[in-house]
């Protein structure tokens, strides 16, 4: 379990050394949690909205989404992200900003009309003080706590089993660490497609003996928590649990699934139904409150796709670590270290898989390389929007762990001493990884990204306890990952 240990330092170091309301939308998303924690589920819409920092097909867009929210006691964002897409400025600017009065006060958030399930705990949790900042550090901790409780049902499906849990290592990029433990939805979202896949494969497992119905109806219920989560949290989570559920069907195959469906039948139907209304009650907000607003198309299909195409470079940085405003991008040597080790899990499962094997995981990466582009092509570049690495993610995880599961099933074809120190090697590469975006995230807060290198010495800004207990629990938690990185060795061998 040293993963979960891990993980749970890791975000622990995330949660306290990203400045406030300085990841994706934090301010809005923080809106909107005290706002639902208060009871006010969806606002009134604003007689008019105007944005001049928008275009005005954007405009007309985010007209549609736009609430008013009531603010109770002065918990408003206002001052903070000073240096938002300043990435030579440190967060110094935060610490200089004014106290605000404590009046309830009412504002618009332009997420007013998004998913309100993952903002009822932060909002619950943020209820407890009347201090902005540490009503945002106890949002943070309740939407970390929910990522942090579907990843360790993502690593119990591979423990359960004995399962290598490279696929894991290699799928928790450290955007996803990162995006986790802010106030955002993205992070359980992610964190839930990440549970959903696991619990899939896990399901799939051949076993024997008394105990395997068990283990059948625990790998359901945890399947159930994972897709009840993943549909109620952002817009698309019914479309990830679609494709990733007929991924795992065409790899096991169909009858296969039947008989899986049949081995504990009221289990199987209670995790169909909870997810089957879940996904209703996803479409039906997004049906009332989601924007309907027809974009003309100003350019051909072919030129869209073209155009996206062309954003996968982007993405893949984004998948793996591009923090804060999305200007914080991690070292160039971390991030080719981590593709390495991607690239080399899928190639090896490639090699080492059977035939069925290879057909899925090839289907698997046409999925995740395809869909991003068809998204951003089809629906977000008509608006002037773009497609984000966090917003598929859900998705693209699946990649990682099919590749994972396939090498796990296929232990005796490479089980010798020198791949398996191989894969020991790759995921203690992911765990120093895992540091190196706590290090890009340290030096853009504390003196900006053209800052000195040992930015403590220099800092500008410093989270609570200071630079120096942060960077040892950092460090503690790389520790435990490259713990849990050399025991493949061992998972391997059985």
């Amino acid at each position: 379990m040293w993963l979960v240990v891990g993980y749970c330092l890791l975000a622990s170091c995330w949660l306290f050394t990203v400045p406030p309301f300085s990841a994706p939308d934090e301010a809005d998303h923080f809106q909107r949690a005290i706002s639902v924690g208060a009871g006010q589920i969806i606002g009134a819409r604003p007689e008019k909205f105007s944005d001049p920092a928008l275009e005005p097909r954007q405009e007309a867009w985010v007209a549609q989404t736009v609430r008013r929210v009531n603010l109770r006691d002065g918990l408003v964002p206002d001052g903070y992200a000073c240096n938002a897409f300043k990435p030579a400025l440190s967060a110094h600017c935060d610490d200089l900003v004014p106290p605000v009065s404590h009046d309830p006060v009412t504002r618009l958030t332009m997420n007013g009309t998004y998913q309100p399930a993952p903002f009822l705990l932060p909002g619950l949790f943020a209820d407890a003080t009347r201090d902005r900042l540490v009503a945002l550090r106890l949002a943070r901790i309740a939407s970390a706590i929910t990522s942090l409780l579907l990843l360790v049902t993502a690593v119990l499906c591979f423990v359960i089993d004995d399962a290598s849990s490279l696929g894991v290592l290699v799928a928790v990029t450290p955007m996803v660490v990162f995006i986790g433990s802010v106030l955002n939805p993205s992070g359980p979202e992610v964190a839930a497609g990440v549970a959903l896949i696991a619990s899939l494969l896990a399901l799939g497992r051949e076993r024997n003996g008394l105990s395997a119905d068990d283990i059948h109806k625990r790998l359901l219920a945890l399947a159930l928590v994972a897709g009840v989560a993943l549909a109620l949290t952002r817009t698309l989570g019914p479309l990830w649990i679609a494709l990733e559920v007929g991924l795992w069907v065409f790899w096991i195959g169909w009858r296969r699934a039947l008989e899986l469906t049949r081995r504990a039948p009221r289990w199987s139907a209670a995790t169909v139904g909870a997810i089957a209304v879940a996904c209703a009650v996803n479409r039906l907000w997004e049906g009332r409150y989601g924007p309907h607003l027809a974009i003309a198309r100003t350019e051909s299909l072919a030129t869209a796709i073209d155009q996206s195409v062309r954003l996968w470079p982007r993405w893949i940085l984004e998948h793996i670590g591009d923090f804060q405003y999305l200007d914080t991008p991690m070292p160039r040597v971390a991030v080719l270290a981590w593709g390495v080790v991607a690239v080399g899990l899928v190639a090896l499962a490639l090699i080492v898989g059977t035939p069925r094997d290879r057909r899925a995981l090839l289907l698997v990466g046409g999925t995740v390389a395809v869909v991003p582009v068809m998204l951003h092509a089809v629906f977000l570049r008509p608006i002037g929007w773009a497609i984000q690495g966090r917003h598929v993610l859900p998705l693209t995880v699946a990649l990682p762990l099919f590749a994972g599961e396939i090498l796990s099933r296929n232990r005796p074809r490479f089980a010798s001493t020198a791949s398996l120190r191989l894969l020991s090697a790759a995921g203690t590469v992911c765990a120093l990884v895992q540091l190196a975006g706590l290090y890009a995230n340290g030096r853009r807060s504390a003196v900006g990204v053209n800052g000195p290198g040992w930015f403590m010495m220099h800092a500008e800004w410093s989270p609570t306890l200071g630079w120096a207990t942060w960077c040892l629990v950092g460090a503690a938690g790389a520790s435990a990952l490259t713990l849990g990185a050399l025991t493949l060795r061992g998972e391997v061998r059985d």
